[in-house]
């Protein structure tokens, strides 16, 4: 069994941030203070390896996002209850 890349979500606004299904966000490689429209990811450059339709997954998989967009502004994601 391989581990796979450290991927780390930034520093965001305030204390944490609450996400439900249905709700979209922009995973961003830029080095800003995520809010509840734009996350910063660590290493930025695993963006680059996504595609519409993918899962990404966060938290030991508790939170799921399915990619729905790829562009230089960043990766947009709608968060859901996937399986």
């Amino acid at each position: 069994d391989t581990k796979g890349p450290e991927v780390r979500v930034g520093t965001i606004e305030g204390e944490g941030m609450a996400v439900s299904p249905g709700q979209k966000i922009i995973l961003t490689g830029e080095n800003i203070v995520g809010n509840a429209e734009r996350l910063p990811i660590i290493p930025g450059s695993v963006l680059s390896c996504v595609e519409p339709g993918m899962m990404v997954r966060f938290d030991d998989g508790y939170v799921a996002f399915r990619v729905v967009s790829c562009s230089p502004a960043g990766v947009g994601v709608e968060i859901g209850q996937y399986p």
